[in-house]
């Protein structure tokens, strides 16, 4: 795709004027491209954000993004022990597992350079409150962007960008999975459950549009709740708005649960039952009511066998025949797992597996894959999360956005880090400047 190649261009140019500026921007523009978007589509593929990250990569450590800045954070990276112990995790499962895949190196790959290595380098970058007021305004421009999308996508029944991305790319087995939107010239109209679209916006499928709305929503209301006006508060406060509402168009249960997760964390219960939260939650979902009457069906569908799967998307039926064809996977060796990558080959080699189709659990793709010690080591990344950040940012705050990121990935699959790690950067750094501040005015006073 011209387009891509044009985008990574652009990127290299300012990345070589002011890298750090470029870095930062970087981490939420890359919510605007989804896997469809390439600038390679045969085999090896290279999806525009992987291209432009390992090409920021590759400038960082080339010292082309180490130039000598204000300020950098020199602090011990937050995921550093994460990291040894998934390194740990992929290795062992490589060369343990009984079968082995090609697919499983690239993923693993992947998985720890776009992962682990541009969060490092994203940690360094946030040393300043000019680097954090940078992030939150593109931050801000990109919500705004993907969520007028979402609604034109769920009013007009169309997509413009995907539409643009669908017959400017080609769609064969080498780009299956990247991007589930179909142009409705093509597919009949788009997806919809019980009545409403299911809007993706820029993402290659709604859930994901639905998660990354989640993740953004909870970090501007602590900033709002926090009183950190980086952009003003009328401002904070409409795009709260607006991202609970891409939430709801985006139709995806995930991002309910993800969302009520978050609020555990976010409200204390006398804080739910205060007017400025309660009046504009209702007169938004007052509107759907009105316009999709039978919306809020989305919840009875959680536990309705009877639903028709065309309607609803995945029911409970469905989930728990994925669930059984896990767990047979996971016997076949429950220590070390079958190996990365080994889902796809056992679903297209063995009808009996077929079933797994794209195994929506963060369990279903762990512990066949990984066994054990895998998922030994997923849980103990929350515990170490909540370990090492409650020391700046508040138990219960931290505590619902871990809960909330849980039940996500439990519901869909694992997320890419880059997509929620990036906020709890940022949000210790604020927590921990926030005291300072304090500490100072006690002192001055």
């Amino acid at each position: 795709m011209i387009l891509a190649w044009i985008i990574l261009a652009l990127v290299a140019v300012f990345a070589v004027i002011n890298f750090k500026k470029t870095f930062i921007i970087w981490m939420p523009v890359q919510l605007l491209f989804n896997g469809q978007v390439a600038i390679r589509y045969e085999s090896p593929a290279m999806s525009l954000v992987l291209a432009v990250d390992l090409m920021l990569i590759v400038f960082y450590f080339f010292k082309i993004g180490r130039k000598k800045y204000d300020e950098f954070n020199n602090e011990p990276f937050l995921l550093k022990p994460i990291f040894i112990f998934a390194l740990i995790s992929y290795g062992l499962s490589l060369l343990l597992s009984p079968i082995f895949s090609l697919q499983g190196i690239t993923t693993m790959i992947k998985y720890f350079a776009t992962g682990f290595i541009l969060l490092a380098i994203f940690q360094k970058m946030i040393a300043t409150e000019e680097d954090i007021s940078r992030f939150v305004k593109a931050t801000f421009i990109v919500a705004f962007l993907i969520i007028s999308l979402g609604i034109f996508e769920s009013g007009f029944k169309d997509n413009p960008v995907l539409d643009y991305v669908y017959y400017n790319s080609p769609h064969n087995e080498t780009t299956i999975g990247r991007m589930w939107y179909k142009p409705p010239s093509i597919n009949g109209g788009l997806q919809t459950r019980y009545g409403m679209v299911r809007a993706s916006s820029f993402f290659g499928i709604h859930i994901q549009f639905g998660v990354a709305c989640a993740f953004m929503l909870f970090f501007y209301i602590v900033l709002l709740q926090k009183s950190w006006f980086v952009v003003k508060k009328t401002s904070l406060f409409f795009i709260s708005i607006l991202l609970f509402s891409g939430i709801l168009i985006a139709n995806s249960k995930t991002a309910y649960a993800g969302v009520l997760a978050f609020a555990i964390g976010l409200f204390s219960f006398r804080q739910l039952f205060n007017w400025k939260l309660i009046v504009p939650i209702t007169i938004t979902i007052g509107a759907f009511l009105i316009w999709f009457p039978q919306y809020f069906l989305n919840f009875s569908a959680l536990f309705d066998n009877s639903s028709d799967q065309a309607e609803v998307g995945s029911n409970l039926a469905m989930r728990t025949e994925q669930y059984a064809v896990a767990m047979k996977m996971f016997m076949m060796n429950p220590l070390f797992g079958n190996g990365l990558g080994s889902i796809g080959i056992l679903k297209t080699s063995n009808y009996m597996f077929s079933d797994i189709l794209g195994a929506e659990s963060a369990w279903m793709k762990i512990l066949p894959e990984r066994g054990l010690v895998g998922g030994a080591i997923y849980i103990i990344t929350f515990f170490y999360l909540f370990n090492i950040l409650k020391t700046d940012i508040p138990k219960r705050l931290i505590a619902g956005y871990l809960l909330g990121l849980l039940i996500m990935e439990t519901a869909t699959g694992l997320f890419e880090m880059t997509i929620y790690i990036p906020y709890l950067i940022v949000l210790r750094q604020m927590f921990r400047w926030g005291k300072q501040n304090k500490e100072i005015a006690k002192l001055n006073s």
